[in-house]
């Protein structure tokens, strides 16, 4: 298990795994200060954690541990300064849900969390995004995206109180491309664009920059000789 910069991903005896490691001394030395291991007893995965104003913690993923079913759902855990838990909330409206990202919410208090959403299982993934407020109470969902599949991977507010979603899509042809998608500030669709190459590509990050936006790919080069 290793921290990302801005996201927690783990598998760790099919728990979720919240650690902070320290910076003290003379010289820089990393130790670690506490450890936490939240969730049931099926599996548990975190996708991402957002740093709260008063030093808690909010992690998105996904579990079969919670919710009405035993399909996985989307799952949201507020914790303290400390990694205690101060509330978990399972997200489920359909057949599957998973969570990737969180952001303040743009129009006051709450969070705004993107992911994917099955409805059924002969249906298409589709773009999932909701708002809670302080307490994970549920207060309006979206579900986004075009004709084939779309998924949400990452979102950042933009400067009209919207926000800016990137991810996957599918092409025509069958392979996977960027996915780039703009709500306003009630998750309500303005639009959406597509980006890709010659194979799969996928959006993993983006930001509002210079009047437009940024996003860092993942994109496949089949000219690319083989890792060794």
């Amino acid at each position: 298990m290793q921290p990302n910069n801005n996201s927690l991903k783990s598998r760790w005896n099919l728990r979720i795994a919240l650690f902070v490691a320290c910076l003290g001394g003379v010289w820089p030395v990393w130790g670690q200060g506490w450890e936490q291991y939240l969730g049931g007893n099926k599996e548990d995965f975190a996708t991402s954690v957002l740093p709260l104003q008063d030093e808690g913690y909010l992690i998105t993923g996904y579990s079969e541990s919670f919710g009405p079913d035993s399909d996985m759902d989307l799952l949201l855990i507020r914790t303290d300064v400390d990694g205690e838990v101060v509330w978990l909330r399972p997200i489920d409206e359909g057949f599957i849900e998973k969570g990737w990202d969180a952001v303040p919410a743009t129009d006051g208090g709450g969070y705004v969390v993107v992911g994917d959403i099955w409805e059924t299982p002969l249906d298409d993934i589709q773009v999932y995004l909701f708002k809670v407020n302080e307490d994970g109470d549920l207060l309006w969902s979206s579900r986004l995206g075009g004709d084939g599949k779309d998924m949400g991977l990452a979102l950042s507010p933009t400067s009209d109180g919207g926000y800016i979603i990137t991810g996957v899509s599918d092409s025509p042809a069958g392979d996977d491309e960027i996915l780039l998608l703009k709500t306003d500030a009630q998750g309500n669709q303005q639009w959406l664009r597509t980006y890709g190459f010659s194979q799969n590509d996928r959006g993993n990050d983006v930001i509002p920059f210079n009047g437009g936006y940024a996003v860092i790919a993942s994109a496949q080069d089949t000219a690319a000789p083989p890792p060794n």
